[in-house]
Formats: structure tokens, sequence, C-alpha cells
């Protein structure tokens, strides 16, 4: 069969490589001259034809980007096209039978990821956690990274042979339609954020948030909507423990941790838990890992410092909406008139930027300001903010 992968990044590399392994003749076009000589000259190498662009001539198949557009085929002409979440699809190999959880969405991926591991972990389960943050074993409450990879889905395809009782995926925008159980956090813009919807369902666990049923019924898969499962007890203060009550398998009061915006995880824990009780959980590990769990690195660290509270916001998910959900959760407790949001310079392979115009405004409908670079020394309330790559 000839392949045609157009865009050897964003995954395309691995997709051009396993159709070779399985004998097609691939063709692949670095669409965005991003990937360096070093990688497509060793995709070359290994016999994958090389383009600059689409070949004028027939192909079996397609495999492209889900968020690139149809135009872009041309003046190929192929029989189907498909997306990289339907290629890892058909490239899964079907002897894997590790149970595998893939986390996908708009937002809240890596949290609902970190928060999953360590309850997970306290269980007894042995877990293999692949976040933004890195990937490695997720081993007495911390996550031991051994290896930095993209976190789009045909990294799926790439993960390690190692034995484990549950491998936990974070995926940006899709996933492999093999899993397990597949969460989804959020659909934020619905197909712009998922263009092949009902591709990455699995026959599996689909858990989705109950008011976003009707947004993924068409997929013609089994879904579960997430119950509300904890609710704060009292108001929250930065910097102190949250008390919660939790719904799970009988109500109980828990307290949380004080050294993250506890706040901002809640719809994490909810869902968490609706996949624990689809795992057959015990109430106990669960109880016990929500009181012990430390937050998510760089998600709404908190840590004092001569008086001034401290928000960490360093990730690769970090937006302006997500910045007015910290914010939201800020002046509920009566100290977002107090806070500035640093904002900090993006790193290299960063995807995408902040714009500080933009932060700037949502900071002011807030009450709050934001600069670039360091907030003045009085300041009681820093959200200190930096868009970073996967680390």
């Amino acid at each position: 069969m000839k392949v045609l992968v157009l865009d050897i990044i964003h995954g395309g590399k691995t997709i051009a490589e396993k159709f070779l392994q399985q004998g097609h003749e691939v063709t692949a076009v670095d669409v965005q001259k991003k990937a360096g000589r070093e990688v497509t000259g060793g995709l070359a190498r290994r016999g994958i034809r090389m383009a600059n662009s689409a070949p004028e001539e027939d192909f079996d198949l397609c495999a492209k980007p889900a968020r690139m557009p149809p135009s872009a085929v041309s003046p190929a002409r192929c029989a189907e096209v498909i997306d990289f979440s339907q290629a890892v699809n058909r490239l899964f190999d079907p002897y894997d039978r590790r149970f595998r959880i893939e986390v996908t969405g708009d937002y809240g991926k890596t949290s609902l990821c970190f928060v999953l591991a360590h309850i997970l972990d306290t269980a007894g389960r042995a877990v293999y956690l692949h976040s933004s943050h890195g990937m490695g074993p997720y081993h007495d409450g911390k996550h031991i990274i051994t290896d930095y990879q993209s976190i789009m889905p045909a990294s799926l395809l790439e993960l390690p042979r190692t034995e484990y009782d549950v491998v936990v995926c974070e995926v940006a925008s899709g996933g492999s339609g093999r899993a397990d159980i597949t969460a989804i956090t959020n659909a934020g813009d619905g197909s712009r954020t998922f263009p092949g919807m009902g591709d990455i369902l699995s026959d599996g666990i689909n858990i989705i948030r109950s008011d976003e049923k009707d947004i993924w019924k068409s997929g013609g898969k089994p879904l579960r909507a997430v119950s509300r499962h904890v609710t704060p007890v009292g108001k929250a203060v930065l910097g102190e423990p949250l008390s919660i009550s939790v719904d799970y398998r009988g109500k109980s009061e828990v307290v949380l941790e004080s050294g993250y915006l506890a706040p901002a995880y809640l719809d994490a824990f909810d869902m968490a838990l609706e996949i624990c009780d689809a795992m057959d959980i015990p109430q106990e590990d669960v109880l016990r890992a929500l009181g012990t769990f430390e937050g998510a690195p760089g998600r709404g660290i908190v840590s004092v410092d001569d008086d001034c509270a401290i928000i960490e916001e360093c990730n690769s998910g970090v937006t302006n909406a997500t910045i007015a959900l910290t914010l939201g959760i800020l002046r509920d407790m009566g100290v977002a008139k107090d806070a500035v949001v640093e904002i900090g310079e993006p790193l290299d392979d960063a995807c995408g930027s902040l714009d500080p115009e933009d932060v700037g405004i949502t900071a002011c409908a807030f009450s709050a300001s934001a600069v670039s670079g360091k907030a003045k020394g009085d300041a009681s309330v820093v959200i200190r903010v930096v868009k970073e790559s996967y680390r």
C-alpha cells in the first residue's frame, strides 16, 4: 500500500515509521519545515521517501493531523484520508493488553492524570504515567521521570514495554479509540478541539462531563457521565488546608493539603473518582490518596515567601482562559484584587505564547493586574505564569 504522511512533527514521524515497519511504501512531507535535517535524513535512511510537498500522484492512504485542512492533501490523489488518531488506531499493537487510561480534553488533562496516578498508586497498583510533564513510573506518591515525549496521539505507539498494572496517558486533542478507559476532561470548542471527535471514543468505558453528553453521543460508543463526588466544606482560604465532603461509596470528609490551589482541582477529583469507581478502587484508598495529594507540577502550586503567596502556573497548557479560572478562584477567596499576574518568557519550544495585553485585560476584569517580568516587591499575591513545552 502506498501511504502519504503529511507533517512529520506532531507524531507524523512515528506514524510514518510504523507504516514502513508494516511493509508499506511511505512518502512523508515535512509540511511545517520544522523537523530539521537530522530527522528528515534519518527517515530517508530508513527507506521513507521525503518530499517537499504532497506529490501529484496516487496514494492508497493519507494520514494527516486532524486540524490540517483537507486542501493540504492536494495535488495528491488519495483513496482514503485519515487523521493521526485514526492512524494510531490502525497501527496500535493488538497484543498490547496492558490496562490503559487515555486522558484528553481542552484543558485539565495533566491535573487529572496526576490525581488519578496518585490514587491508583496509593491503592497498590503499579502505575506508569505519561504526561506533558514527562513520562515514567509513579511510585510512592512521586512521578519518576525517565523520558520526555510529545503527548500527541502517536506517542501512544511508543509506550515502553515494561509491565505495569495501569498506564495513564495524557493525549492532546485525540486518542487511539482503543483505551480501556477514555476520559475527556472537556470538549472545548467541540469539533474544533477534536476534529475527529468520534474516533477517540473506545468500545470500553468513555467518561465525560455530564453537561457534554449531547456532544459525544453521536460517536455511538458507551458513555458514562461524571457525578459530583467532591464538595468544599466552608470557604477556601489561600495557603490553608481545605476540607471537602467526598461522596464515594458512602460520604466522608477529607482535609486536602495546603500547598496547591485545591479548588482548581475539584473537576479533576470528580472525574478521577468516577474512573476509580469504574475500576472498583476501594473507598479507603481513595480517601487516603486525596488527603496526601500535593498537586501536579506547575499547576496551581502555592508557596509563601515573605508574606507573599505565590501561585505557580508554569506548564504547557496555561492560557488566558486558565488564568481567568485561577483569578475566579482567588475572587471567591476574596484576594483577587491583591493579585498580580507575573508573565514570564515562554520557553523556546513552547506551543504558542501568551499575549500580555489579553492577560492584562483578563486580570483587570477581576480587579487584578498583570506585568511582564517580575512583580513589584509589595505584591501580596502573585500568579507566576510561564508557557512551557512538555518537560
